[in-house]
């Protein structure tokens, strides 16, 4: 438990870390971060290291607006580049990768960007379902603004990668930000299934909430609690390959997992206009070698793929085929390798 203190954020070194668009008036959390880096693999285990290590962080609470009030003082740019991805395919990874070019800020499943996205539109959060199209766009540049900027070293270049459930709003942020170079990352639905089953990611511990309808698609007159995990699962999946097949269609490249490599980091990098330097170049293939989730960089990275081969022995994975196979079959041939 830590004894944070209250303070008023400022446009130097403060973040936002929770928007609750259910309470009324929506609330914006707030955590001071100073000059330090997002190094860690995710945003909220960089909160969680910044709260364990500072007893005495200073913290706000605020309304909406003070996102844009702050954001305003701030130099304005669209991100580098977007990250969505189907789960469980490698995307951690890439980012990491990222955050070794030069002047660059990689922002790692915030919430503050997903909270502008609800599922379950009128179930969800009255006041963020009701959001307009003009409401986030005006959100996400302003989030953007705060992320680049926080650091007070001038604007960095910032990439932002969203939750998995998040490529269902893939299109809706290609609206906001057309021109920004997008990535979704793949991987065959098997190895997905298999590891959300073995370890639960968020989307499927959404499968008893409210939201659970939306992310699978099921129709207003099934029986979310009725449905087993592995038909969820399937379904699910089937929404996210879809949503990332209708993104290729807007110019967003596709990598899947099998093709991951140093060099095809290097092209990604290029893609969104980012250098590595050569003081970077020996640490590139360092995270490789590394398990991408871990805060600590301490754990090595092991191939998997054998063993989720044998953990998909025991599915029955027909319901997943009829969900995901074409939607899949078609991004693997149009992959980026």
């Amino acid at each position: 438990m830590t004894a944070s203190v209250t303070a008023q954020p400022t446009v130097k070194g403060w973040l936002p870390i929770d928007l609750d668009f259910a309470a009324l008036p929506p609330k914006v959390d707030w955590l001071y971060f100073g000059a330090e880096p997002l190094a860690e693999p995710f945003f909220d285990q960089t909160v969680e290291r910044l709260r364990n290590t500072n007893p005495d962080i200073q913290h706000a609470t605020t309304g909406l607006m003070v996102i844009r009030e702050l954001a305003r003082m701030m130099p304005s740019a669209p991100p580098a580049g977007l990250i969505f991805h189907v789960s469980r395919c490698g995307s951690t990874l890439l980012s990491n990768a990222m955050r070794l070019a030069e002047r660059t800020t990689v922002v790692s499943e915030a919430q503050p960007f997903s909270a502008i996205f609800p599922l379950g539109g009128s179930s969800g959060p009255p006041l963020a379902a009701l959001l307009s199209a003009g409401d986030r766009k005006m959100l996400l540049d302003a989030l953007a603004s705060l992320f680049q900027s926080y650091a007070g070293h001038g604007a960095n270049r910032l990439v932002i990668k969203f939750p998995s459930w998040n490529i269902l709003f893939l299109e809706l942020v290609h609206l906001i930000w057309p021109t920004t170079p997008c990535l979704i990352v793949i991987r065959d639905p098997v190895h997905v299934m298999v590891s959300n089953l073995l370890k639960p990611g968020g989307w499927v511990r959404m499968k008893q909430s409210v939201y659970a309808r939306h992310l699978s698609g099921a129709t207003a007159g099934a029986s979310d609690a009725g449905m087993g995990v592995e038909e969820y699962c399937a379904r699910t999946l089937g929404q996210f390959y879809t949503s990332a097949a209708r993104g290729f269609a807007l110019n967003c490249r596709v990598v899947n997992y099998d093709d991951l490599s140093v060099d095809l980091a290097r092209g990604v990098a290029g893609f969104f206009g980012l250098e590595f330097g050569r003081a970077n170049a020996e640490s590139l293939h360092t995270v490789f070698q590394i398990y991408s989730k871990d805060p600590t960089m301490a754990r090595r990275h092991e191939d998997d793929r054998s063993r989720k081969r044998e953990e998909a022995n025991r599915l029955d994975i027909e319901a997943l085929e009829r969900w995901t196979s074409e939607p899949y079959n078609l991004l693997k041939r149009l992959s980026w390798r």
